[in-house]
């Protein structure tokens, strides 16, 4: 696609996506009866490709929309290019009627059909997967701007030769879609429906930014189905390269902010679809190390950059229910299992049993957090702030500062309180040890973060090092933590002895390892 023109200027739409829990549909219809009675619709859509899915890789969605039932019944074509994706999506869009209710890509605009489908011939894209759902569409006056609100419930389906091989995912979610006026406006409106964020009633919704499009959810579907998969969301990875997309060298540091922020919560909320599908790890994992990369850009320049200060609170308690959830399942899938075979079967049956029921209400209570109103307005005033949406936070006049003339001075600092923190280790004791490990990750957070305004080898010589002590003191404080709950949850005898013994082992070794690391790294110069 970048070696073609961009198509002919087309209608942009700007629309809000919102994931809906099925349990809160009926107070989420009772608070929208406010606007009025809202204009209920039958839609049948089919998604279309070419057989090696190049729409989209290429970010397009094609497809054959039935709207409506009977004799009111009108097929509409349409192709969809996502230039801005996620949950505040920018799109061109091109229609056009389809009276025999059959595709015909040659009815669109030829400038604006990518190359896949130039020069297609009928039959070259095939149906990938079909959505159906009942849209509930409310005309909406809102902070001076004109928004249709649309309530989908139905599902997302893929074909099959049988019926008995269709696989089907459920849609429940809202999309406020920008009519006329700002985007601030859907986003203003969500927060207004989602209530605050301690209700009194249990009526609320669970209402949050949805990153995942239709048509991206059914390409997944699709794919799972074509390898025999249980459908379940991709973990979304939380490297740097994530966090730093679209981040070039001369940004000023404010807009770096909110491009890490906003790349970060993309992370977050992808992963926070796979907790609710799926009890891997990972999602967790990679939910918790997305907010530490926010929170530690927010530690860093918040300040500078305009962030408002009453949020900062929600990003804690968020991270408190990601921690809990995550030390869980660190002791239950890898902390505890080698431990288990020092003991008898019996009794490591037993043993295993117990962490799993921990781990189980720490996820029960993860769960409820993400369906927490507090979560929802998290995420969605995250979402404004990142977009340049909504007033301003602390006073963000240094905020045109460079990030590149600020990085160096960042990364002094954060050297000198790392080295600060490493001599306290080395004289102290696990408490220090604990404080040195978060100045290791801060440390490498902020060269990763500033990496792209940096140039010269001394910054990646430091991460290799950082990450090497940063697993060091890894494996120290899960050997601490797995103690603790080991002792919390097991009274005293012989195999609560025996497991001990060996964290302690664990947690010595890894403390032999990190002082060598921490030697070696503070006779360097500095990462800037």
């Amino acid at each position: 696609m970048a070696q073609d023109s961009a198509p002919p200027a087309a209608p942009i739409e700007v629309e809000l996506k919102l994931k809906l829990s099925p349990r809160s549909i009926a107070g989420l219809r009772a608070r929208l009866m406010a606007y009025g009675v809202g204009v209920r619709r039958a839609i049948d859509s089919v998604y279309f490709d070419t057989p090696g899915n190049a729409l989209g890789a290429h970010g397009y969605a094609l497809r054959i929309r039935r709207v409506g039932t009977g004799r009111d019944a009108r097929w509409i074509q349409t192709l969809k290019s996502d230039d801005a994706g996620g949950a505040l999506a920018r799109r061109r869009e091109w229609e056009a009627d389809a009276a025999d209710g059959r595709l015909d890509v040659a009815r669109f605009p030829r400038a604006s059909l990518p190359p896949a489908l130039r020069g297609a011939a009928r039959g070259s894209v095939q149906a990938r997967f079909r959505t159906r759902f009942r849209r509930t569409t409310w005309q909406v006056e809102f902070g001076g701007s004109a928004l249709e609100v649309a309530l989908d419930e139905g599902y997302i389906e893929t074909p099959g030769i049988r019926a008995a091989d269709a696989l089907r995912e459920a849609i429940a979610e809202l999309e406020i879609e920008v009519k006329r006026g700002s985007p601030h406006a859907a986003i203003g409106l969500a927060l207004d429906l989602v209530g605050p964020a301690a209700p009194t009633s249990r009526q609320r919704p669970s209402l949050r930014p949805a990153v995942e499009s239709k048509a991206e959810r059914g390409y997944r579907l699709a794919a799972a189905a074509g390898r025999g998969d249980r459908p379940r969301p991709g973990v979304a990875n939380a490297d740097v390269e994530t966090i730093a997309a679209g981040i070039v060298g001369d940004v000023s540091t404010a807009d770096a902010l909110r491009r890490a922020v906003g790349n970060a919560l993309a992370v977050l909320l992808r992963n926070a679809s796979g907790i609710e599908a799926s009890d891997d790890p990972e999602y967790v994992h990679q939910a918790r190390v997305a907010l530490r990369r926010m929170r530690e850009g927010l530690r860093l320049f918040g300040a500078i950059g305009g962030f408002p200060d009453d949020l900062l609170d929600d990003v804690r308690w968020l991270a408190r229910a990601l921690g809990e959830a995550r030390d869980a399942d660190v002791l239950a899938t890898e902390t505890l299992p080698p431990l288990l075979d020092a003991i008898p079967p019996a009794v490591a049956l037993r043993i295993a049993r117990r962490v799993a029921k921990a781990r189980a209400r720490a996820r029960r209570d993860l769960l409820a957090t993400l369906e927490a109103p507090r979560f929802c307005r998290l995420a969605l005033r995250l979402l404004a702030w990142s977009q340049h949406l909504g007033p301003a936070g602390a006073d963000s006049r240094p905020s045109r500062q460079p990030l590149a003339e600020r990085a160096p001075a960042v990364l002094r600092r954060e050297h000198r309180r790392w080295i600060a923190g490493v001599n306290g280790a080395m004289r102290g004791g696990d408490e220090d040890w604990h404080r040195a490990r978060l100045r290791t990750k801060r440390l490498r957070y902020a060269i990763e973060l500033c990496g792209i305004a940096l140039t010269g080898r001394r910054a990646e010589r430091w991460l290799r090092g950082l990450r090497r002590l940063q697993d060091a003191l890894g494996d120290f404080q899960n050997a601490v933590v797995a103690a603790a709950a080991i002792e919390r949850l097991f009274p005293p005898g012989a195999a609560r002895d025996a497991i001990s013994r060996a964290l302690e082992r664990q947690r010595v070794d890894a403390l032999r390892a990190a002082s060598t690391l921490c030697a070696a790294l503070a006779q360097r110069a500095g990462p800037a």
